[in-house]
């Protein structure tokens, strides 16, 4: 099984996803800003799911995704998530986001999705 990347500038949120799949069986690395995961992707080549909050410091969620299947023709999962509105995640679905979820992210969703992309099996 591979590493799930969690990125979000809220450390309360991103380390409860974490927690959460951590306890769930998976490797799980943390980063603070989509610059911040662009580094991590370049030195640990075992990520195979990323899950990303939409808006952040020093590289949002958009500069991300644009650079992983633009830029690096990245074949990884990418999940977005946002408080904002259905209609904006709707155009990060737009720009090569595999799923999106509103905040708050509803846990069990979020496994379903990763079941789909890992093929995982969890308690």
């Amino acid at each position: 099984m591979g590493t799930i990347l969690v990125v979000d500038d809220e450390i309360e949120l991103r380390e409860l996803l974490t927690i959460f799949l951590t306890m769930k069986g998976f490797d799980v690395l943390e980063a603070n800003s989509g610059k911040n995961a662009l580094e991590l992707l370049a030195a640990n080549q075992n990520i195979s799911l990323i899950i990303s909050d939409v808006h952040m410091q020093n590289g949002d969620g958009m500069f991300l995704l644009k650079t992983l299947k633009n830029e690096l023709k990245s074949t990884i999962p990418v999940m977005m998530y946002s408080g904002g509105s259905s209609t904006e995640l709707s155009v990060y679905t737009a720009e090569g986001a595999d799923a999106v979820f509103e905040k708050p992210i509803n846990l069990a969703n979020l496994l379903i999705f990763i079941r789909n992309f890992l093929g995982s099996k969890i308690a």
